[in-house]
């Protein structure tokens, strides 16, 4: 697990079975089952389409648990660079006060600038 751990989405699920229906769909439409149903003559009909939704039910899985991994490192990525510019921000702000009391004590005579 990486160091950022994020709760897996409410809508993860839905789209993922969205897209499950998609892909076979797809793989039905374009005649890829056709292709390897007939590399397999040995089993009947109906176990050759059962064993290919499972195959695709198990890439849709191993895809899922991909984009899953890639929104983690997002997640972390975006979370250190947030803390890299609040930072950033809150430095600046600091030196911008500074800058400014500086400005103003210049501007009442607090300080002479000398020329050496």
């Amino acid at each position: 697990r990486s160091k950022c751990h994020t709760a897996r989405s409410a809508y993860t699920r839905p789209i993922a079975a969205a897209m499950l229906r998609l892909v076979l769909c797809c793989l039905l439409a374009a005649g890829v089952a056709a292709k390897q149903l007939a590399l397999r003559s040995d089993l009947s009909p109906i176990s050759r389409v059962v064993e290919l939704l499972q195959d695709l039910a198990k890439q849709v899985e191993a895809d899922g648990k991909k984009e899953e991994e890639l929104y983690e490192t997002f997640v972390c990525w975006a979370k250190s660079i947030t803390a890299q510019k609040t930072a950033s921000n809150a430095a600046a702000t600091t030196r911008i006060a500074e800058l400014d009391t500086y400005q103003r004590t210049l501007a009442a005579g607090g300080i002479e600038l000398t020329s050496e």
